[in-house]
């Protein structure tokens, strides 16, 4: 049972971000699509505390369903296209969810992003046509817009590099996240490490993302690119330093993606740090953890713990642990 809450919370951490809790406790934030999925799956399959209640789950998904659109407009496309997944899986069951109309919207904010010149709208809007799969038109092509795509993030980091040469935090972190996923030449090899820490101890969140995938991503025990061992090694003790030195979002960064420890003891010292540093998500992750331990020992000092660091998370709005804390109650 331990190791499994340590593997969860890993899964989660993928698309957990922080949110504005709503006016009803009882659901979550619609624009937070794996949230959303993440607090269903805990009562659809009882994970404690929290009770089997697949309605409840259903009622949650449905917030989803009914505000993820608003992403598409936003020019959030990557929970944009979350939801038009999401809303394909619900058409499975359901006359109301109408996938046609989702893509559509879709391919409609992405095509008009991209046409300003915007990278993420291509390559979403190529993502969306792929998705169409016989039914999609001859033109624009996939590979054309990821063209498009690729040569516009590399005019955008361009613009970039001055910007983040100043201090600028936070054009670092996208920096970062443009020679990552449109894979850009670097001017110094590795740099989009440095460039996605930056941004992440500044908390951007897509600076994070990306940052857990650039590290997981280099050489594993037995690397097939020998250079890239010691690098990983290199940020992974840097990272180390920064969470030591009470930056909580790089904690939880390595907790729950980077290091990601199967030990529950490992992943509570870590998670523990991020808790302190005043992360969310690490308080959250710390305090579920905690619950887990206090079913196989249930000393009341583990439950005090884990119900501190709920309401830390709570009080952040991380509606999950608001969810947690009021099944608690009722035990």
């Amino acid at each position: 049972m331990r190791a499994f809450l340590v593997t969860l919370w890993a899964a989660l951490a993928l698309c957990s971000t922080a949110q504005a809790q709503t006016a009803d406790a009882l659901t979550c934030d619609g624009t937070d699509i794996g949230q959303c999925q993440a607090i269903s799956a805990y009562y659809y399959y009882a994970i404690p505390p929290f009770p089997k209640d697949p309605e409840r789950g259903d009622r949650i998904i449905a917030t989803a369903l009914a505000e993820g659109q608003s992403n598409c407009r936003a020019g959030d496309f990557a929970q944009c296209f979350k939801w038009v997944n999401l809303v394909q899986k619900q058409a499975q069951t359901s006359n109301a969810a109408n996938p046609a109309e989702a893509t559509l919207l879709l391919l409609q904010t992405t095509g008009q992003a991209c046409t300003e010149g915007n990278p993420d709208g291509c390559y979403w809007q190529a993502q969306g046509l792929q998705k169409m799969g016989s039914a999609r038109p001859e033109k624009p092509t996939y590979q054309a817009l990821m063209t498009q795509a690729k040569s516009l993030a590399k005019a955008e980091a361009e613009t970039l590099r001055p910007t983040c040469k100043a201090g600028d935090a936070k054009a670092c972190g996208r920096l970062g996240l443009l020679i990552e996923d449109y894979n850009l030449r670097e001017v110094t090899p590795y740099e989009r490490l440095d460039f996605l820490t930056q941004g992440c101890v500044a908390e951007y969140d897509d600076a994070c993302f990306f940052l857990g995938f650039a590290v997981t991503g280099l050489a594993q025990t037995e690397p097939s690119q020998p250079v890239e061992a010691p690098i990983k090694a290199e940020t992974i003790a840097n990272l180390q330093n920064l969470c030591d030195a009470g930056h909580g979002r790089i904690c939880t960064l390595l907790a729950t993606r980077i290091l990601n420890p199967k030990d529950a003891q490992a992943f509570l010292s870590i998670a523990e740090k991020a808790c302190d540093a005043g992360d969310a998500i690490g308080c959250s992750a710390y305090g579920m953890t905690q619950l887990g331990e206090y079913r196989e020992t249930p000393k009341p000092e583990t439950l005090a713990k884990a119900t501190e660091a709920l309401t830390k998370a709570c009080d952040q709005d991380f509606t999950l642990s608001c969810h947690a804390l009021e099944h608690l109650s009722q035990q």
